[in-house]
């Protein structure tokens, strides 16, 4: 009987041990993703890793080797932040650039754009939710229909996919809602 015990017991000793051995090494490994989760992307191509910091009454920035880097669209590409890709768009020639939240990301790219309008006293203000579609690097095109038309929406949207006819006729049979939108971009950049 002791000699069965002793056999479980170096057995269970064993799997406590693997089991701690696995446990402690994801955690090493979801740690040092964590700290390569928050990146930022000069306009030259260069990555630095960092942590992005925004105080209440702040603007945004990376600290980056303990240094504070202000996040700057007209200096930086893109950054990253908690593996949300955000994108330096500029929406036309006389304005600057600005950051974006990049929802998909593919042979077709599609922004997310936040507008703030501002309030007259006594009004509550009206924020929209714009969507932007680009195809590498063409025009930027508005796809859900906020400040245009679902008609022109609908059109911007057939011109990204006219070189694909399954999900252009796909799309054209589908309700026009911002869950389609995304799917068949996913879809269109999920194609060979």
């Amino acid at each position: 009987m002791t000699k069965l015990f002793h056999t479980k017991f170096i057995l269970m000793k064993k799997y406590v041990i693997i089991i701690f051995l696995t446990l402690f090494s994801s955690q090493i490994l979801f740690a040092q993703d964590e700290d390569r989760g928050d990146f930022l992307v000069s306009n030259t191509g260069d990555t630095l890793y960092g942590k992005f910091k925004k105080k209440l009454f702040d603007e945004p920035s990376f600290i980056i080797n303990g240094e504070k880097v202000p996040l700057d669209p007209t200096q930086y590409a893109a950054y990253s932040y908690k593996h949300t890709l955000f994108r330096s768009i500029q929406l036309s020639p006389n304005v600057n650039p600005q950051w974006m939240e990049c929802l998909e990301n593919g042979k077709i790219c599609l922004y997310q754009y936040l507008m703030l309008s501002n309030a007259r006293p006594g009004q509550q203000p009206i924020n929209r939710v714009i969507w932007l579609a680009q195809k590498g690097s063409g025009t930027l095109m508005n796809v859900n229909g906020i400040m245009s038309s679902e008609t022109i929406a609908r059109g911007n949207l057939d011109r990204l996919f006219i070189d694909n006819p399954t999900i252009l006729n796909a799309f054209r049979q589908s309700k026009f809602s911002a869950k389609n939108i995304r799917y068949f971009i996913q879809q269109y950049n999920l194609a060979k």
